[in-house]
């Protein structure tokens, strides 16, 4: 999977990454907020999200079992990408839509994930990660990724990317299944 430099940019902006934070994963928290649905109701922009009008809102109501409606329409943006060297060409769908899928649906596969996992998983930027855990660069770079700007980890530092989960859906297809990931995170099963 490639991104051109300028698009690589616009998702890690340390701005993009605030918004991300402030206005997907905090209220999303709150009991009355369904960040999501706002996402794909009124905040997007119309034409701005393949296949957007697709997706049964009603279904996604934070349970593992939600996910399957993710996969499909991931799954769906996936089969609509031409190939890349190194699995689908995600620039095809564009800096916007990029800003607009990536997030939107890396939060609510974190939320799923967090609401549903045996671990303690709180919302942690790739920074305040980092100053905490600096042994764990290795694995995630000194500067964030669209996959690491934003992660979930745990007290005794494991971590996981939602973001990174959507990324390579789109990029490899079903093999990157989010609700694969949620029944093992619910499990117990994490990278520590």
């Amino acid at each position: 999977m490639m991104l051109t430099g300028e698009m690589l940019d616009t998702l890690t902006a340390p701005a993009v990454g605030q918004r991300f934070a402030h206005d997907l994963v905090e209220p999303a928290t709150s009991r009355t907020s369904s960040v999501f649905s706002r996402m794909l109701g009124r905040s997007a922009p119309e034409g701005s999200w393949r296949f957007r009008s697709e997706i049964h809102v009603a279904s996604l109501d934070y349970s593992v079992e939600s996910l399957a409606v993710v996969d499909r329409h991931l799954e769906k943006l996936h089969n609509s990408l031409p190939d890349g060297p190194d699995g689908k060409d995600l620039n095809v769908l564009g800096s916007e839509q990029l800003r607009s899928v990536i997030p939107t649906v890396g939060c609510y596969v974190g939320e799923v994930l967090r609401r549903n996992g045996a671990d303690d998983h709180v919302w942690t930027y790739h920074f305040d990660y980092l100053q905490q855990r600096p042994d764990r660069a290795v694995l995630i770079g000194e500067e964030p990724s669209p996959s690491t700007i934003l992660m979930l980890t745990t007290s005794s530092g494991s971590f996981i990317t939602p973001l990174g989960k959507v990324f390579k859906f789109l990029a490899d297809g079903p093999g990157d299944a989010t609700q694969a990931l949620a029944e093992m995170i619910r499990q117990g099963v994490d990278n520590g």
